[in-house]
């Protein structure tokens, strides 16, 4: 085929075109997920809203003490909503390549696009439901984030880590029986380890270095900075951060490229 052909795309209508197929997904993903109805739309951002809203419960009344100036809400929402996102994006990548074969038959559609469709989706709910918060925090009680910026990047950050892991988990469950148990079971057992429920300053300096090399904690120091500031010490590496995000997303692509001759409609 001639370079002149009017069939070969240009890398800028490729690139619209890809857009455009995520896009449909998307609206296909969340119609599957809440339902045509308005209601599910509004559960999108609800869920997550109201588990937020009832960990940051549960800390007040446990009695759980924070410096001057943090809003205890506040501060059991900006811990939870990352980790939620997180083991979201994990948890629902099992099984989400097999659900989705039939569409594999149009050619601008990949695994890939499938699971970008999906993690962008819980990405956008957790924004949604972030800024909802930072809306009525700010306008109520004049508390609005120190470091906008930083926060979103945190939120960025563990959707990328999320998405790249969710890669891997997806091939690993369409190749194997019995791995979403195994799943479920990992996400429950990274709670204790995310750093969603404690801050690493009050955690003895031995045990700190340790949890450092999680990229989970970074990640919720990094969030409560970009919201508390200087209200709070922080303990957090960018750049390991970074690493992982890539190391994750390589591994994951790679692990999709694997799996795709393998899969098929019936299998």
């Amino acid at each position: 085929m001639s370079a002149t052909s009017p069939y070969r795309l240009t890398f800028l209508q490729a690139l619209r075109l890809q857009i455009d197929v995520i896009g449909a997904l998307i609206m296909r993903e969340s119609e599957t997920r809440y339902g045509h109805h308005r209601t599910g739309i509004i559960w999108m951002f609800a869920e997550p809203l109201l588990l937020g809203l009832a960990v940051s419960v549960i800390k007040v009344y446990m009695g759980y003490k924070l410096p001057p100036g943090v809003p205890i809400l506040m501060y059991g929402i900006i811990c939870y909503l990352p980790f939620y996102m997180f083991r979201a994006l994990i948890g629902r990548s099992s099984g989400a390549l097999q659900a989705n074969m039939t569409l594999l038959f149009h050619r601008n559609v990949t695994l890939l696009d499938v699971m970008i469709a999906r993690s962008t989706l819980e990405l956008m709910s957790i924004i949604g439901v972030v800024v909802i918060i930072e809306l009525a925090a700010g306008f109520m009680i004049g508390h609005w984030p120190a470091k906008p910026m930083t926060l979103i990047a945190a939120l960025l950050l563990m959707a990328l880590l999320g998405h790249g892991l969710g890669m891997m988990v997806a091939a690993l469950t369409a190749a194997y029986e019995g791995i979403e148990r195994l799943v479920h079971m990992f996400t429950y057992l990274m709670m204790p380890l995310s750093g969603a429920m404690f801050m690493l300053e009050t955690v003895p300096p031995a045990w700190r270095d340790l949890l450092l090399w999680v990229p989970l904690p970074n990640i919720h120091e990094m969030a409560r900075d970009g919201q508390f500031g200087t209200l709070l010490i922080h303990h957090y590496d960018v750049s390991y951060i970074v690493y992982w995000v890539i190391g994750t997303n390589l591994l994951g692509m790679l692990a999709l490229r694997a799996i795709r001759p393998k899969l098929t409609v019936f299998g």
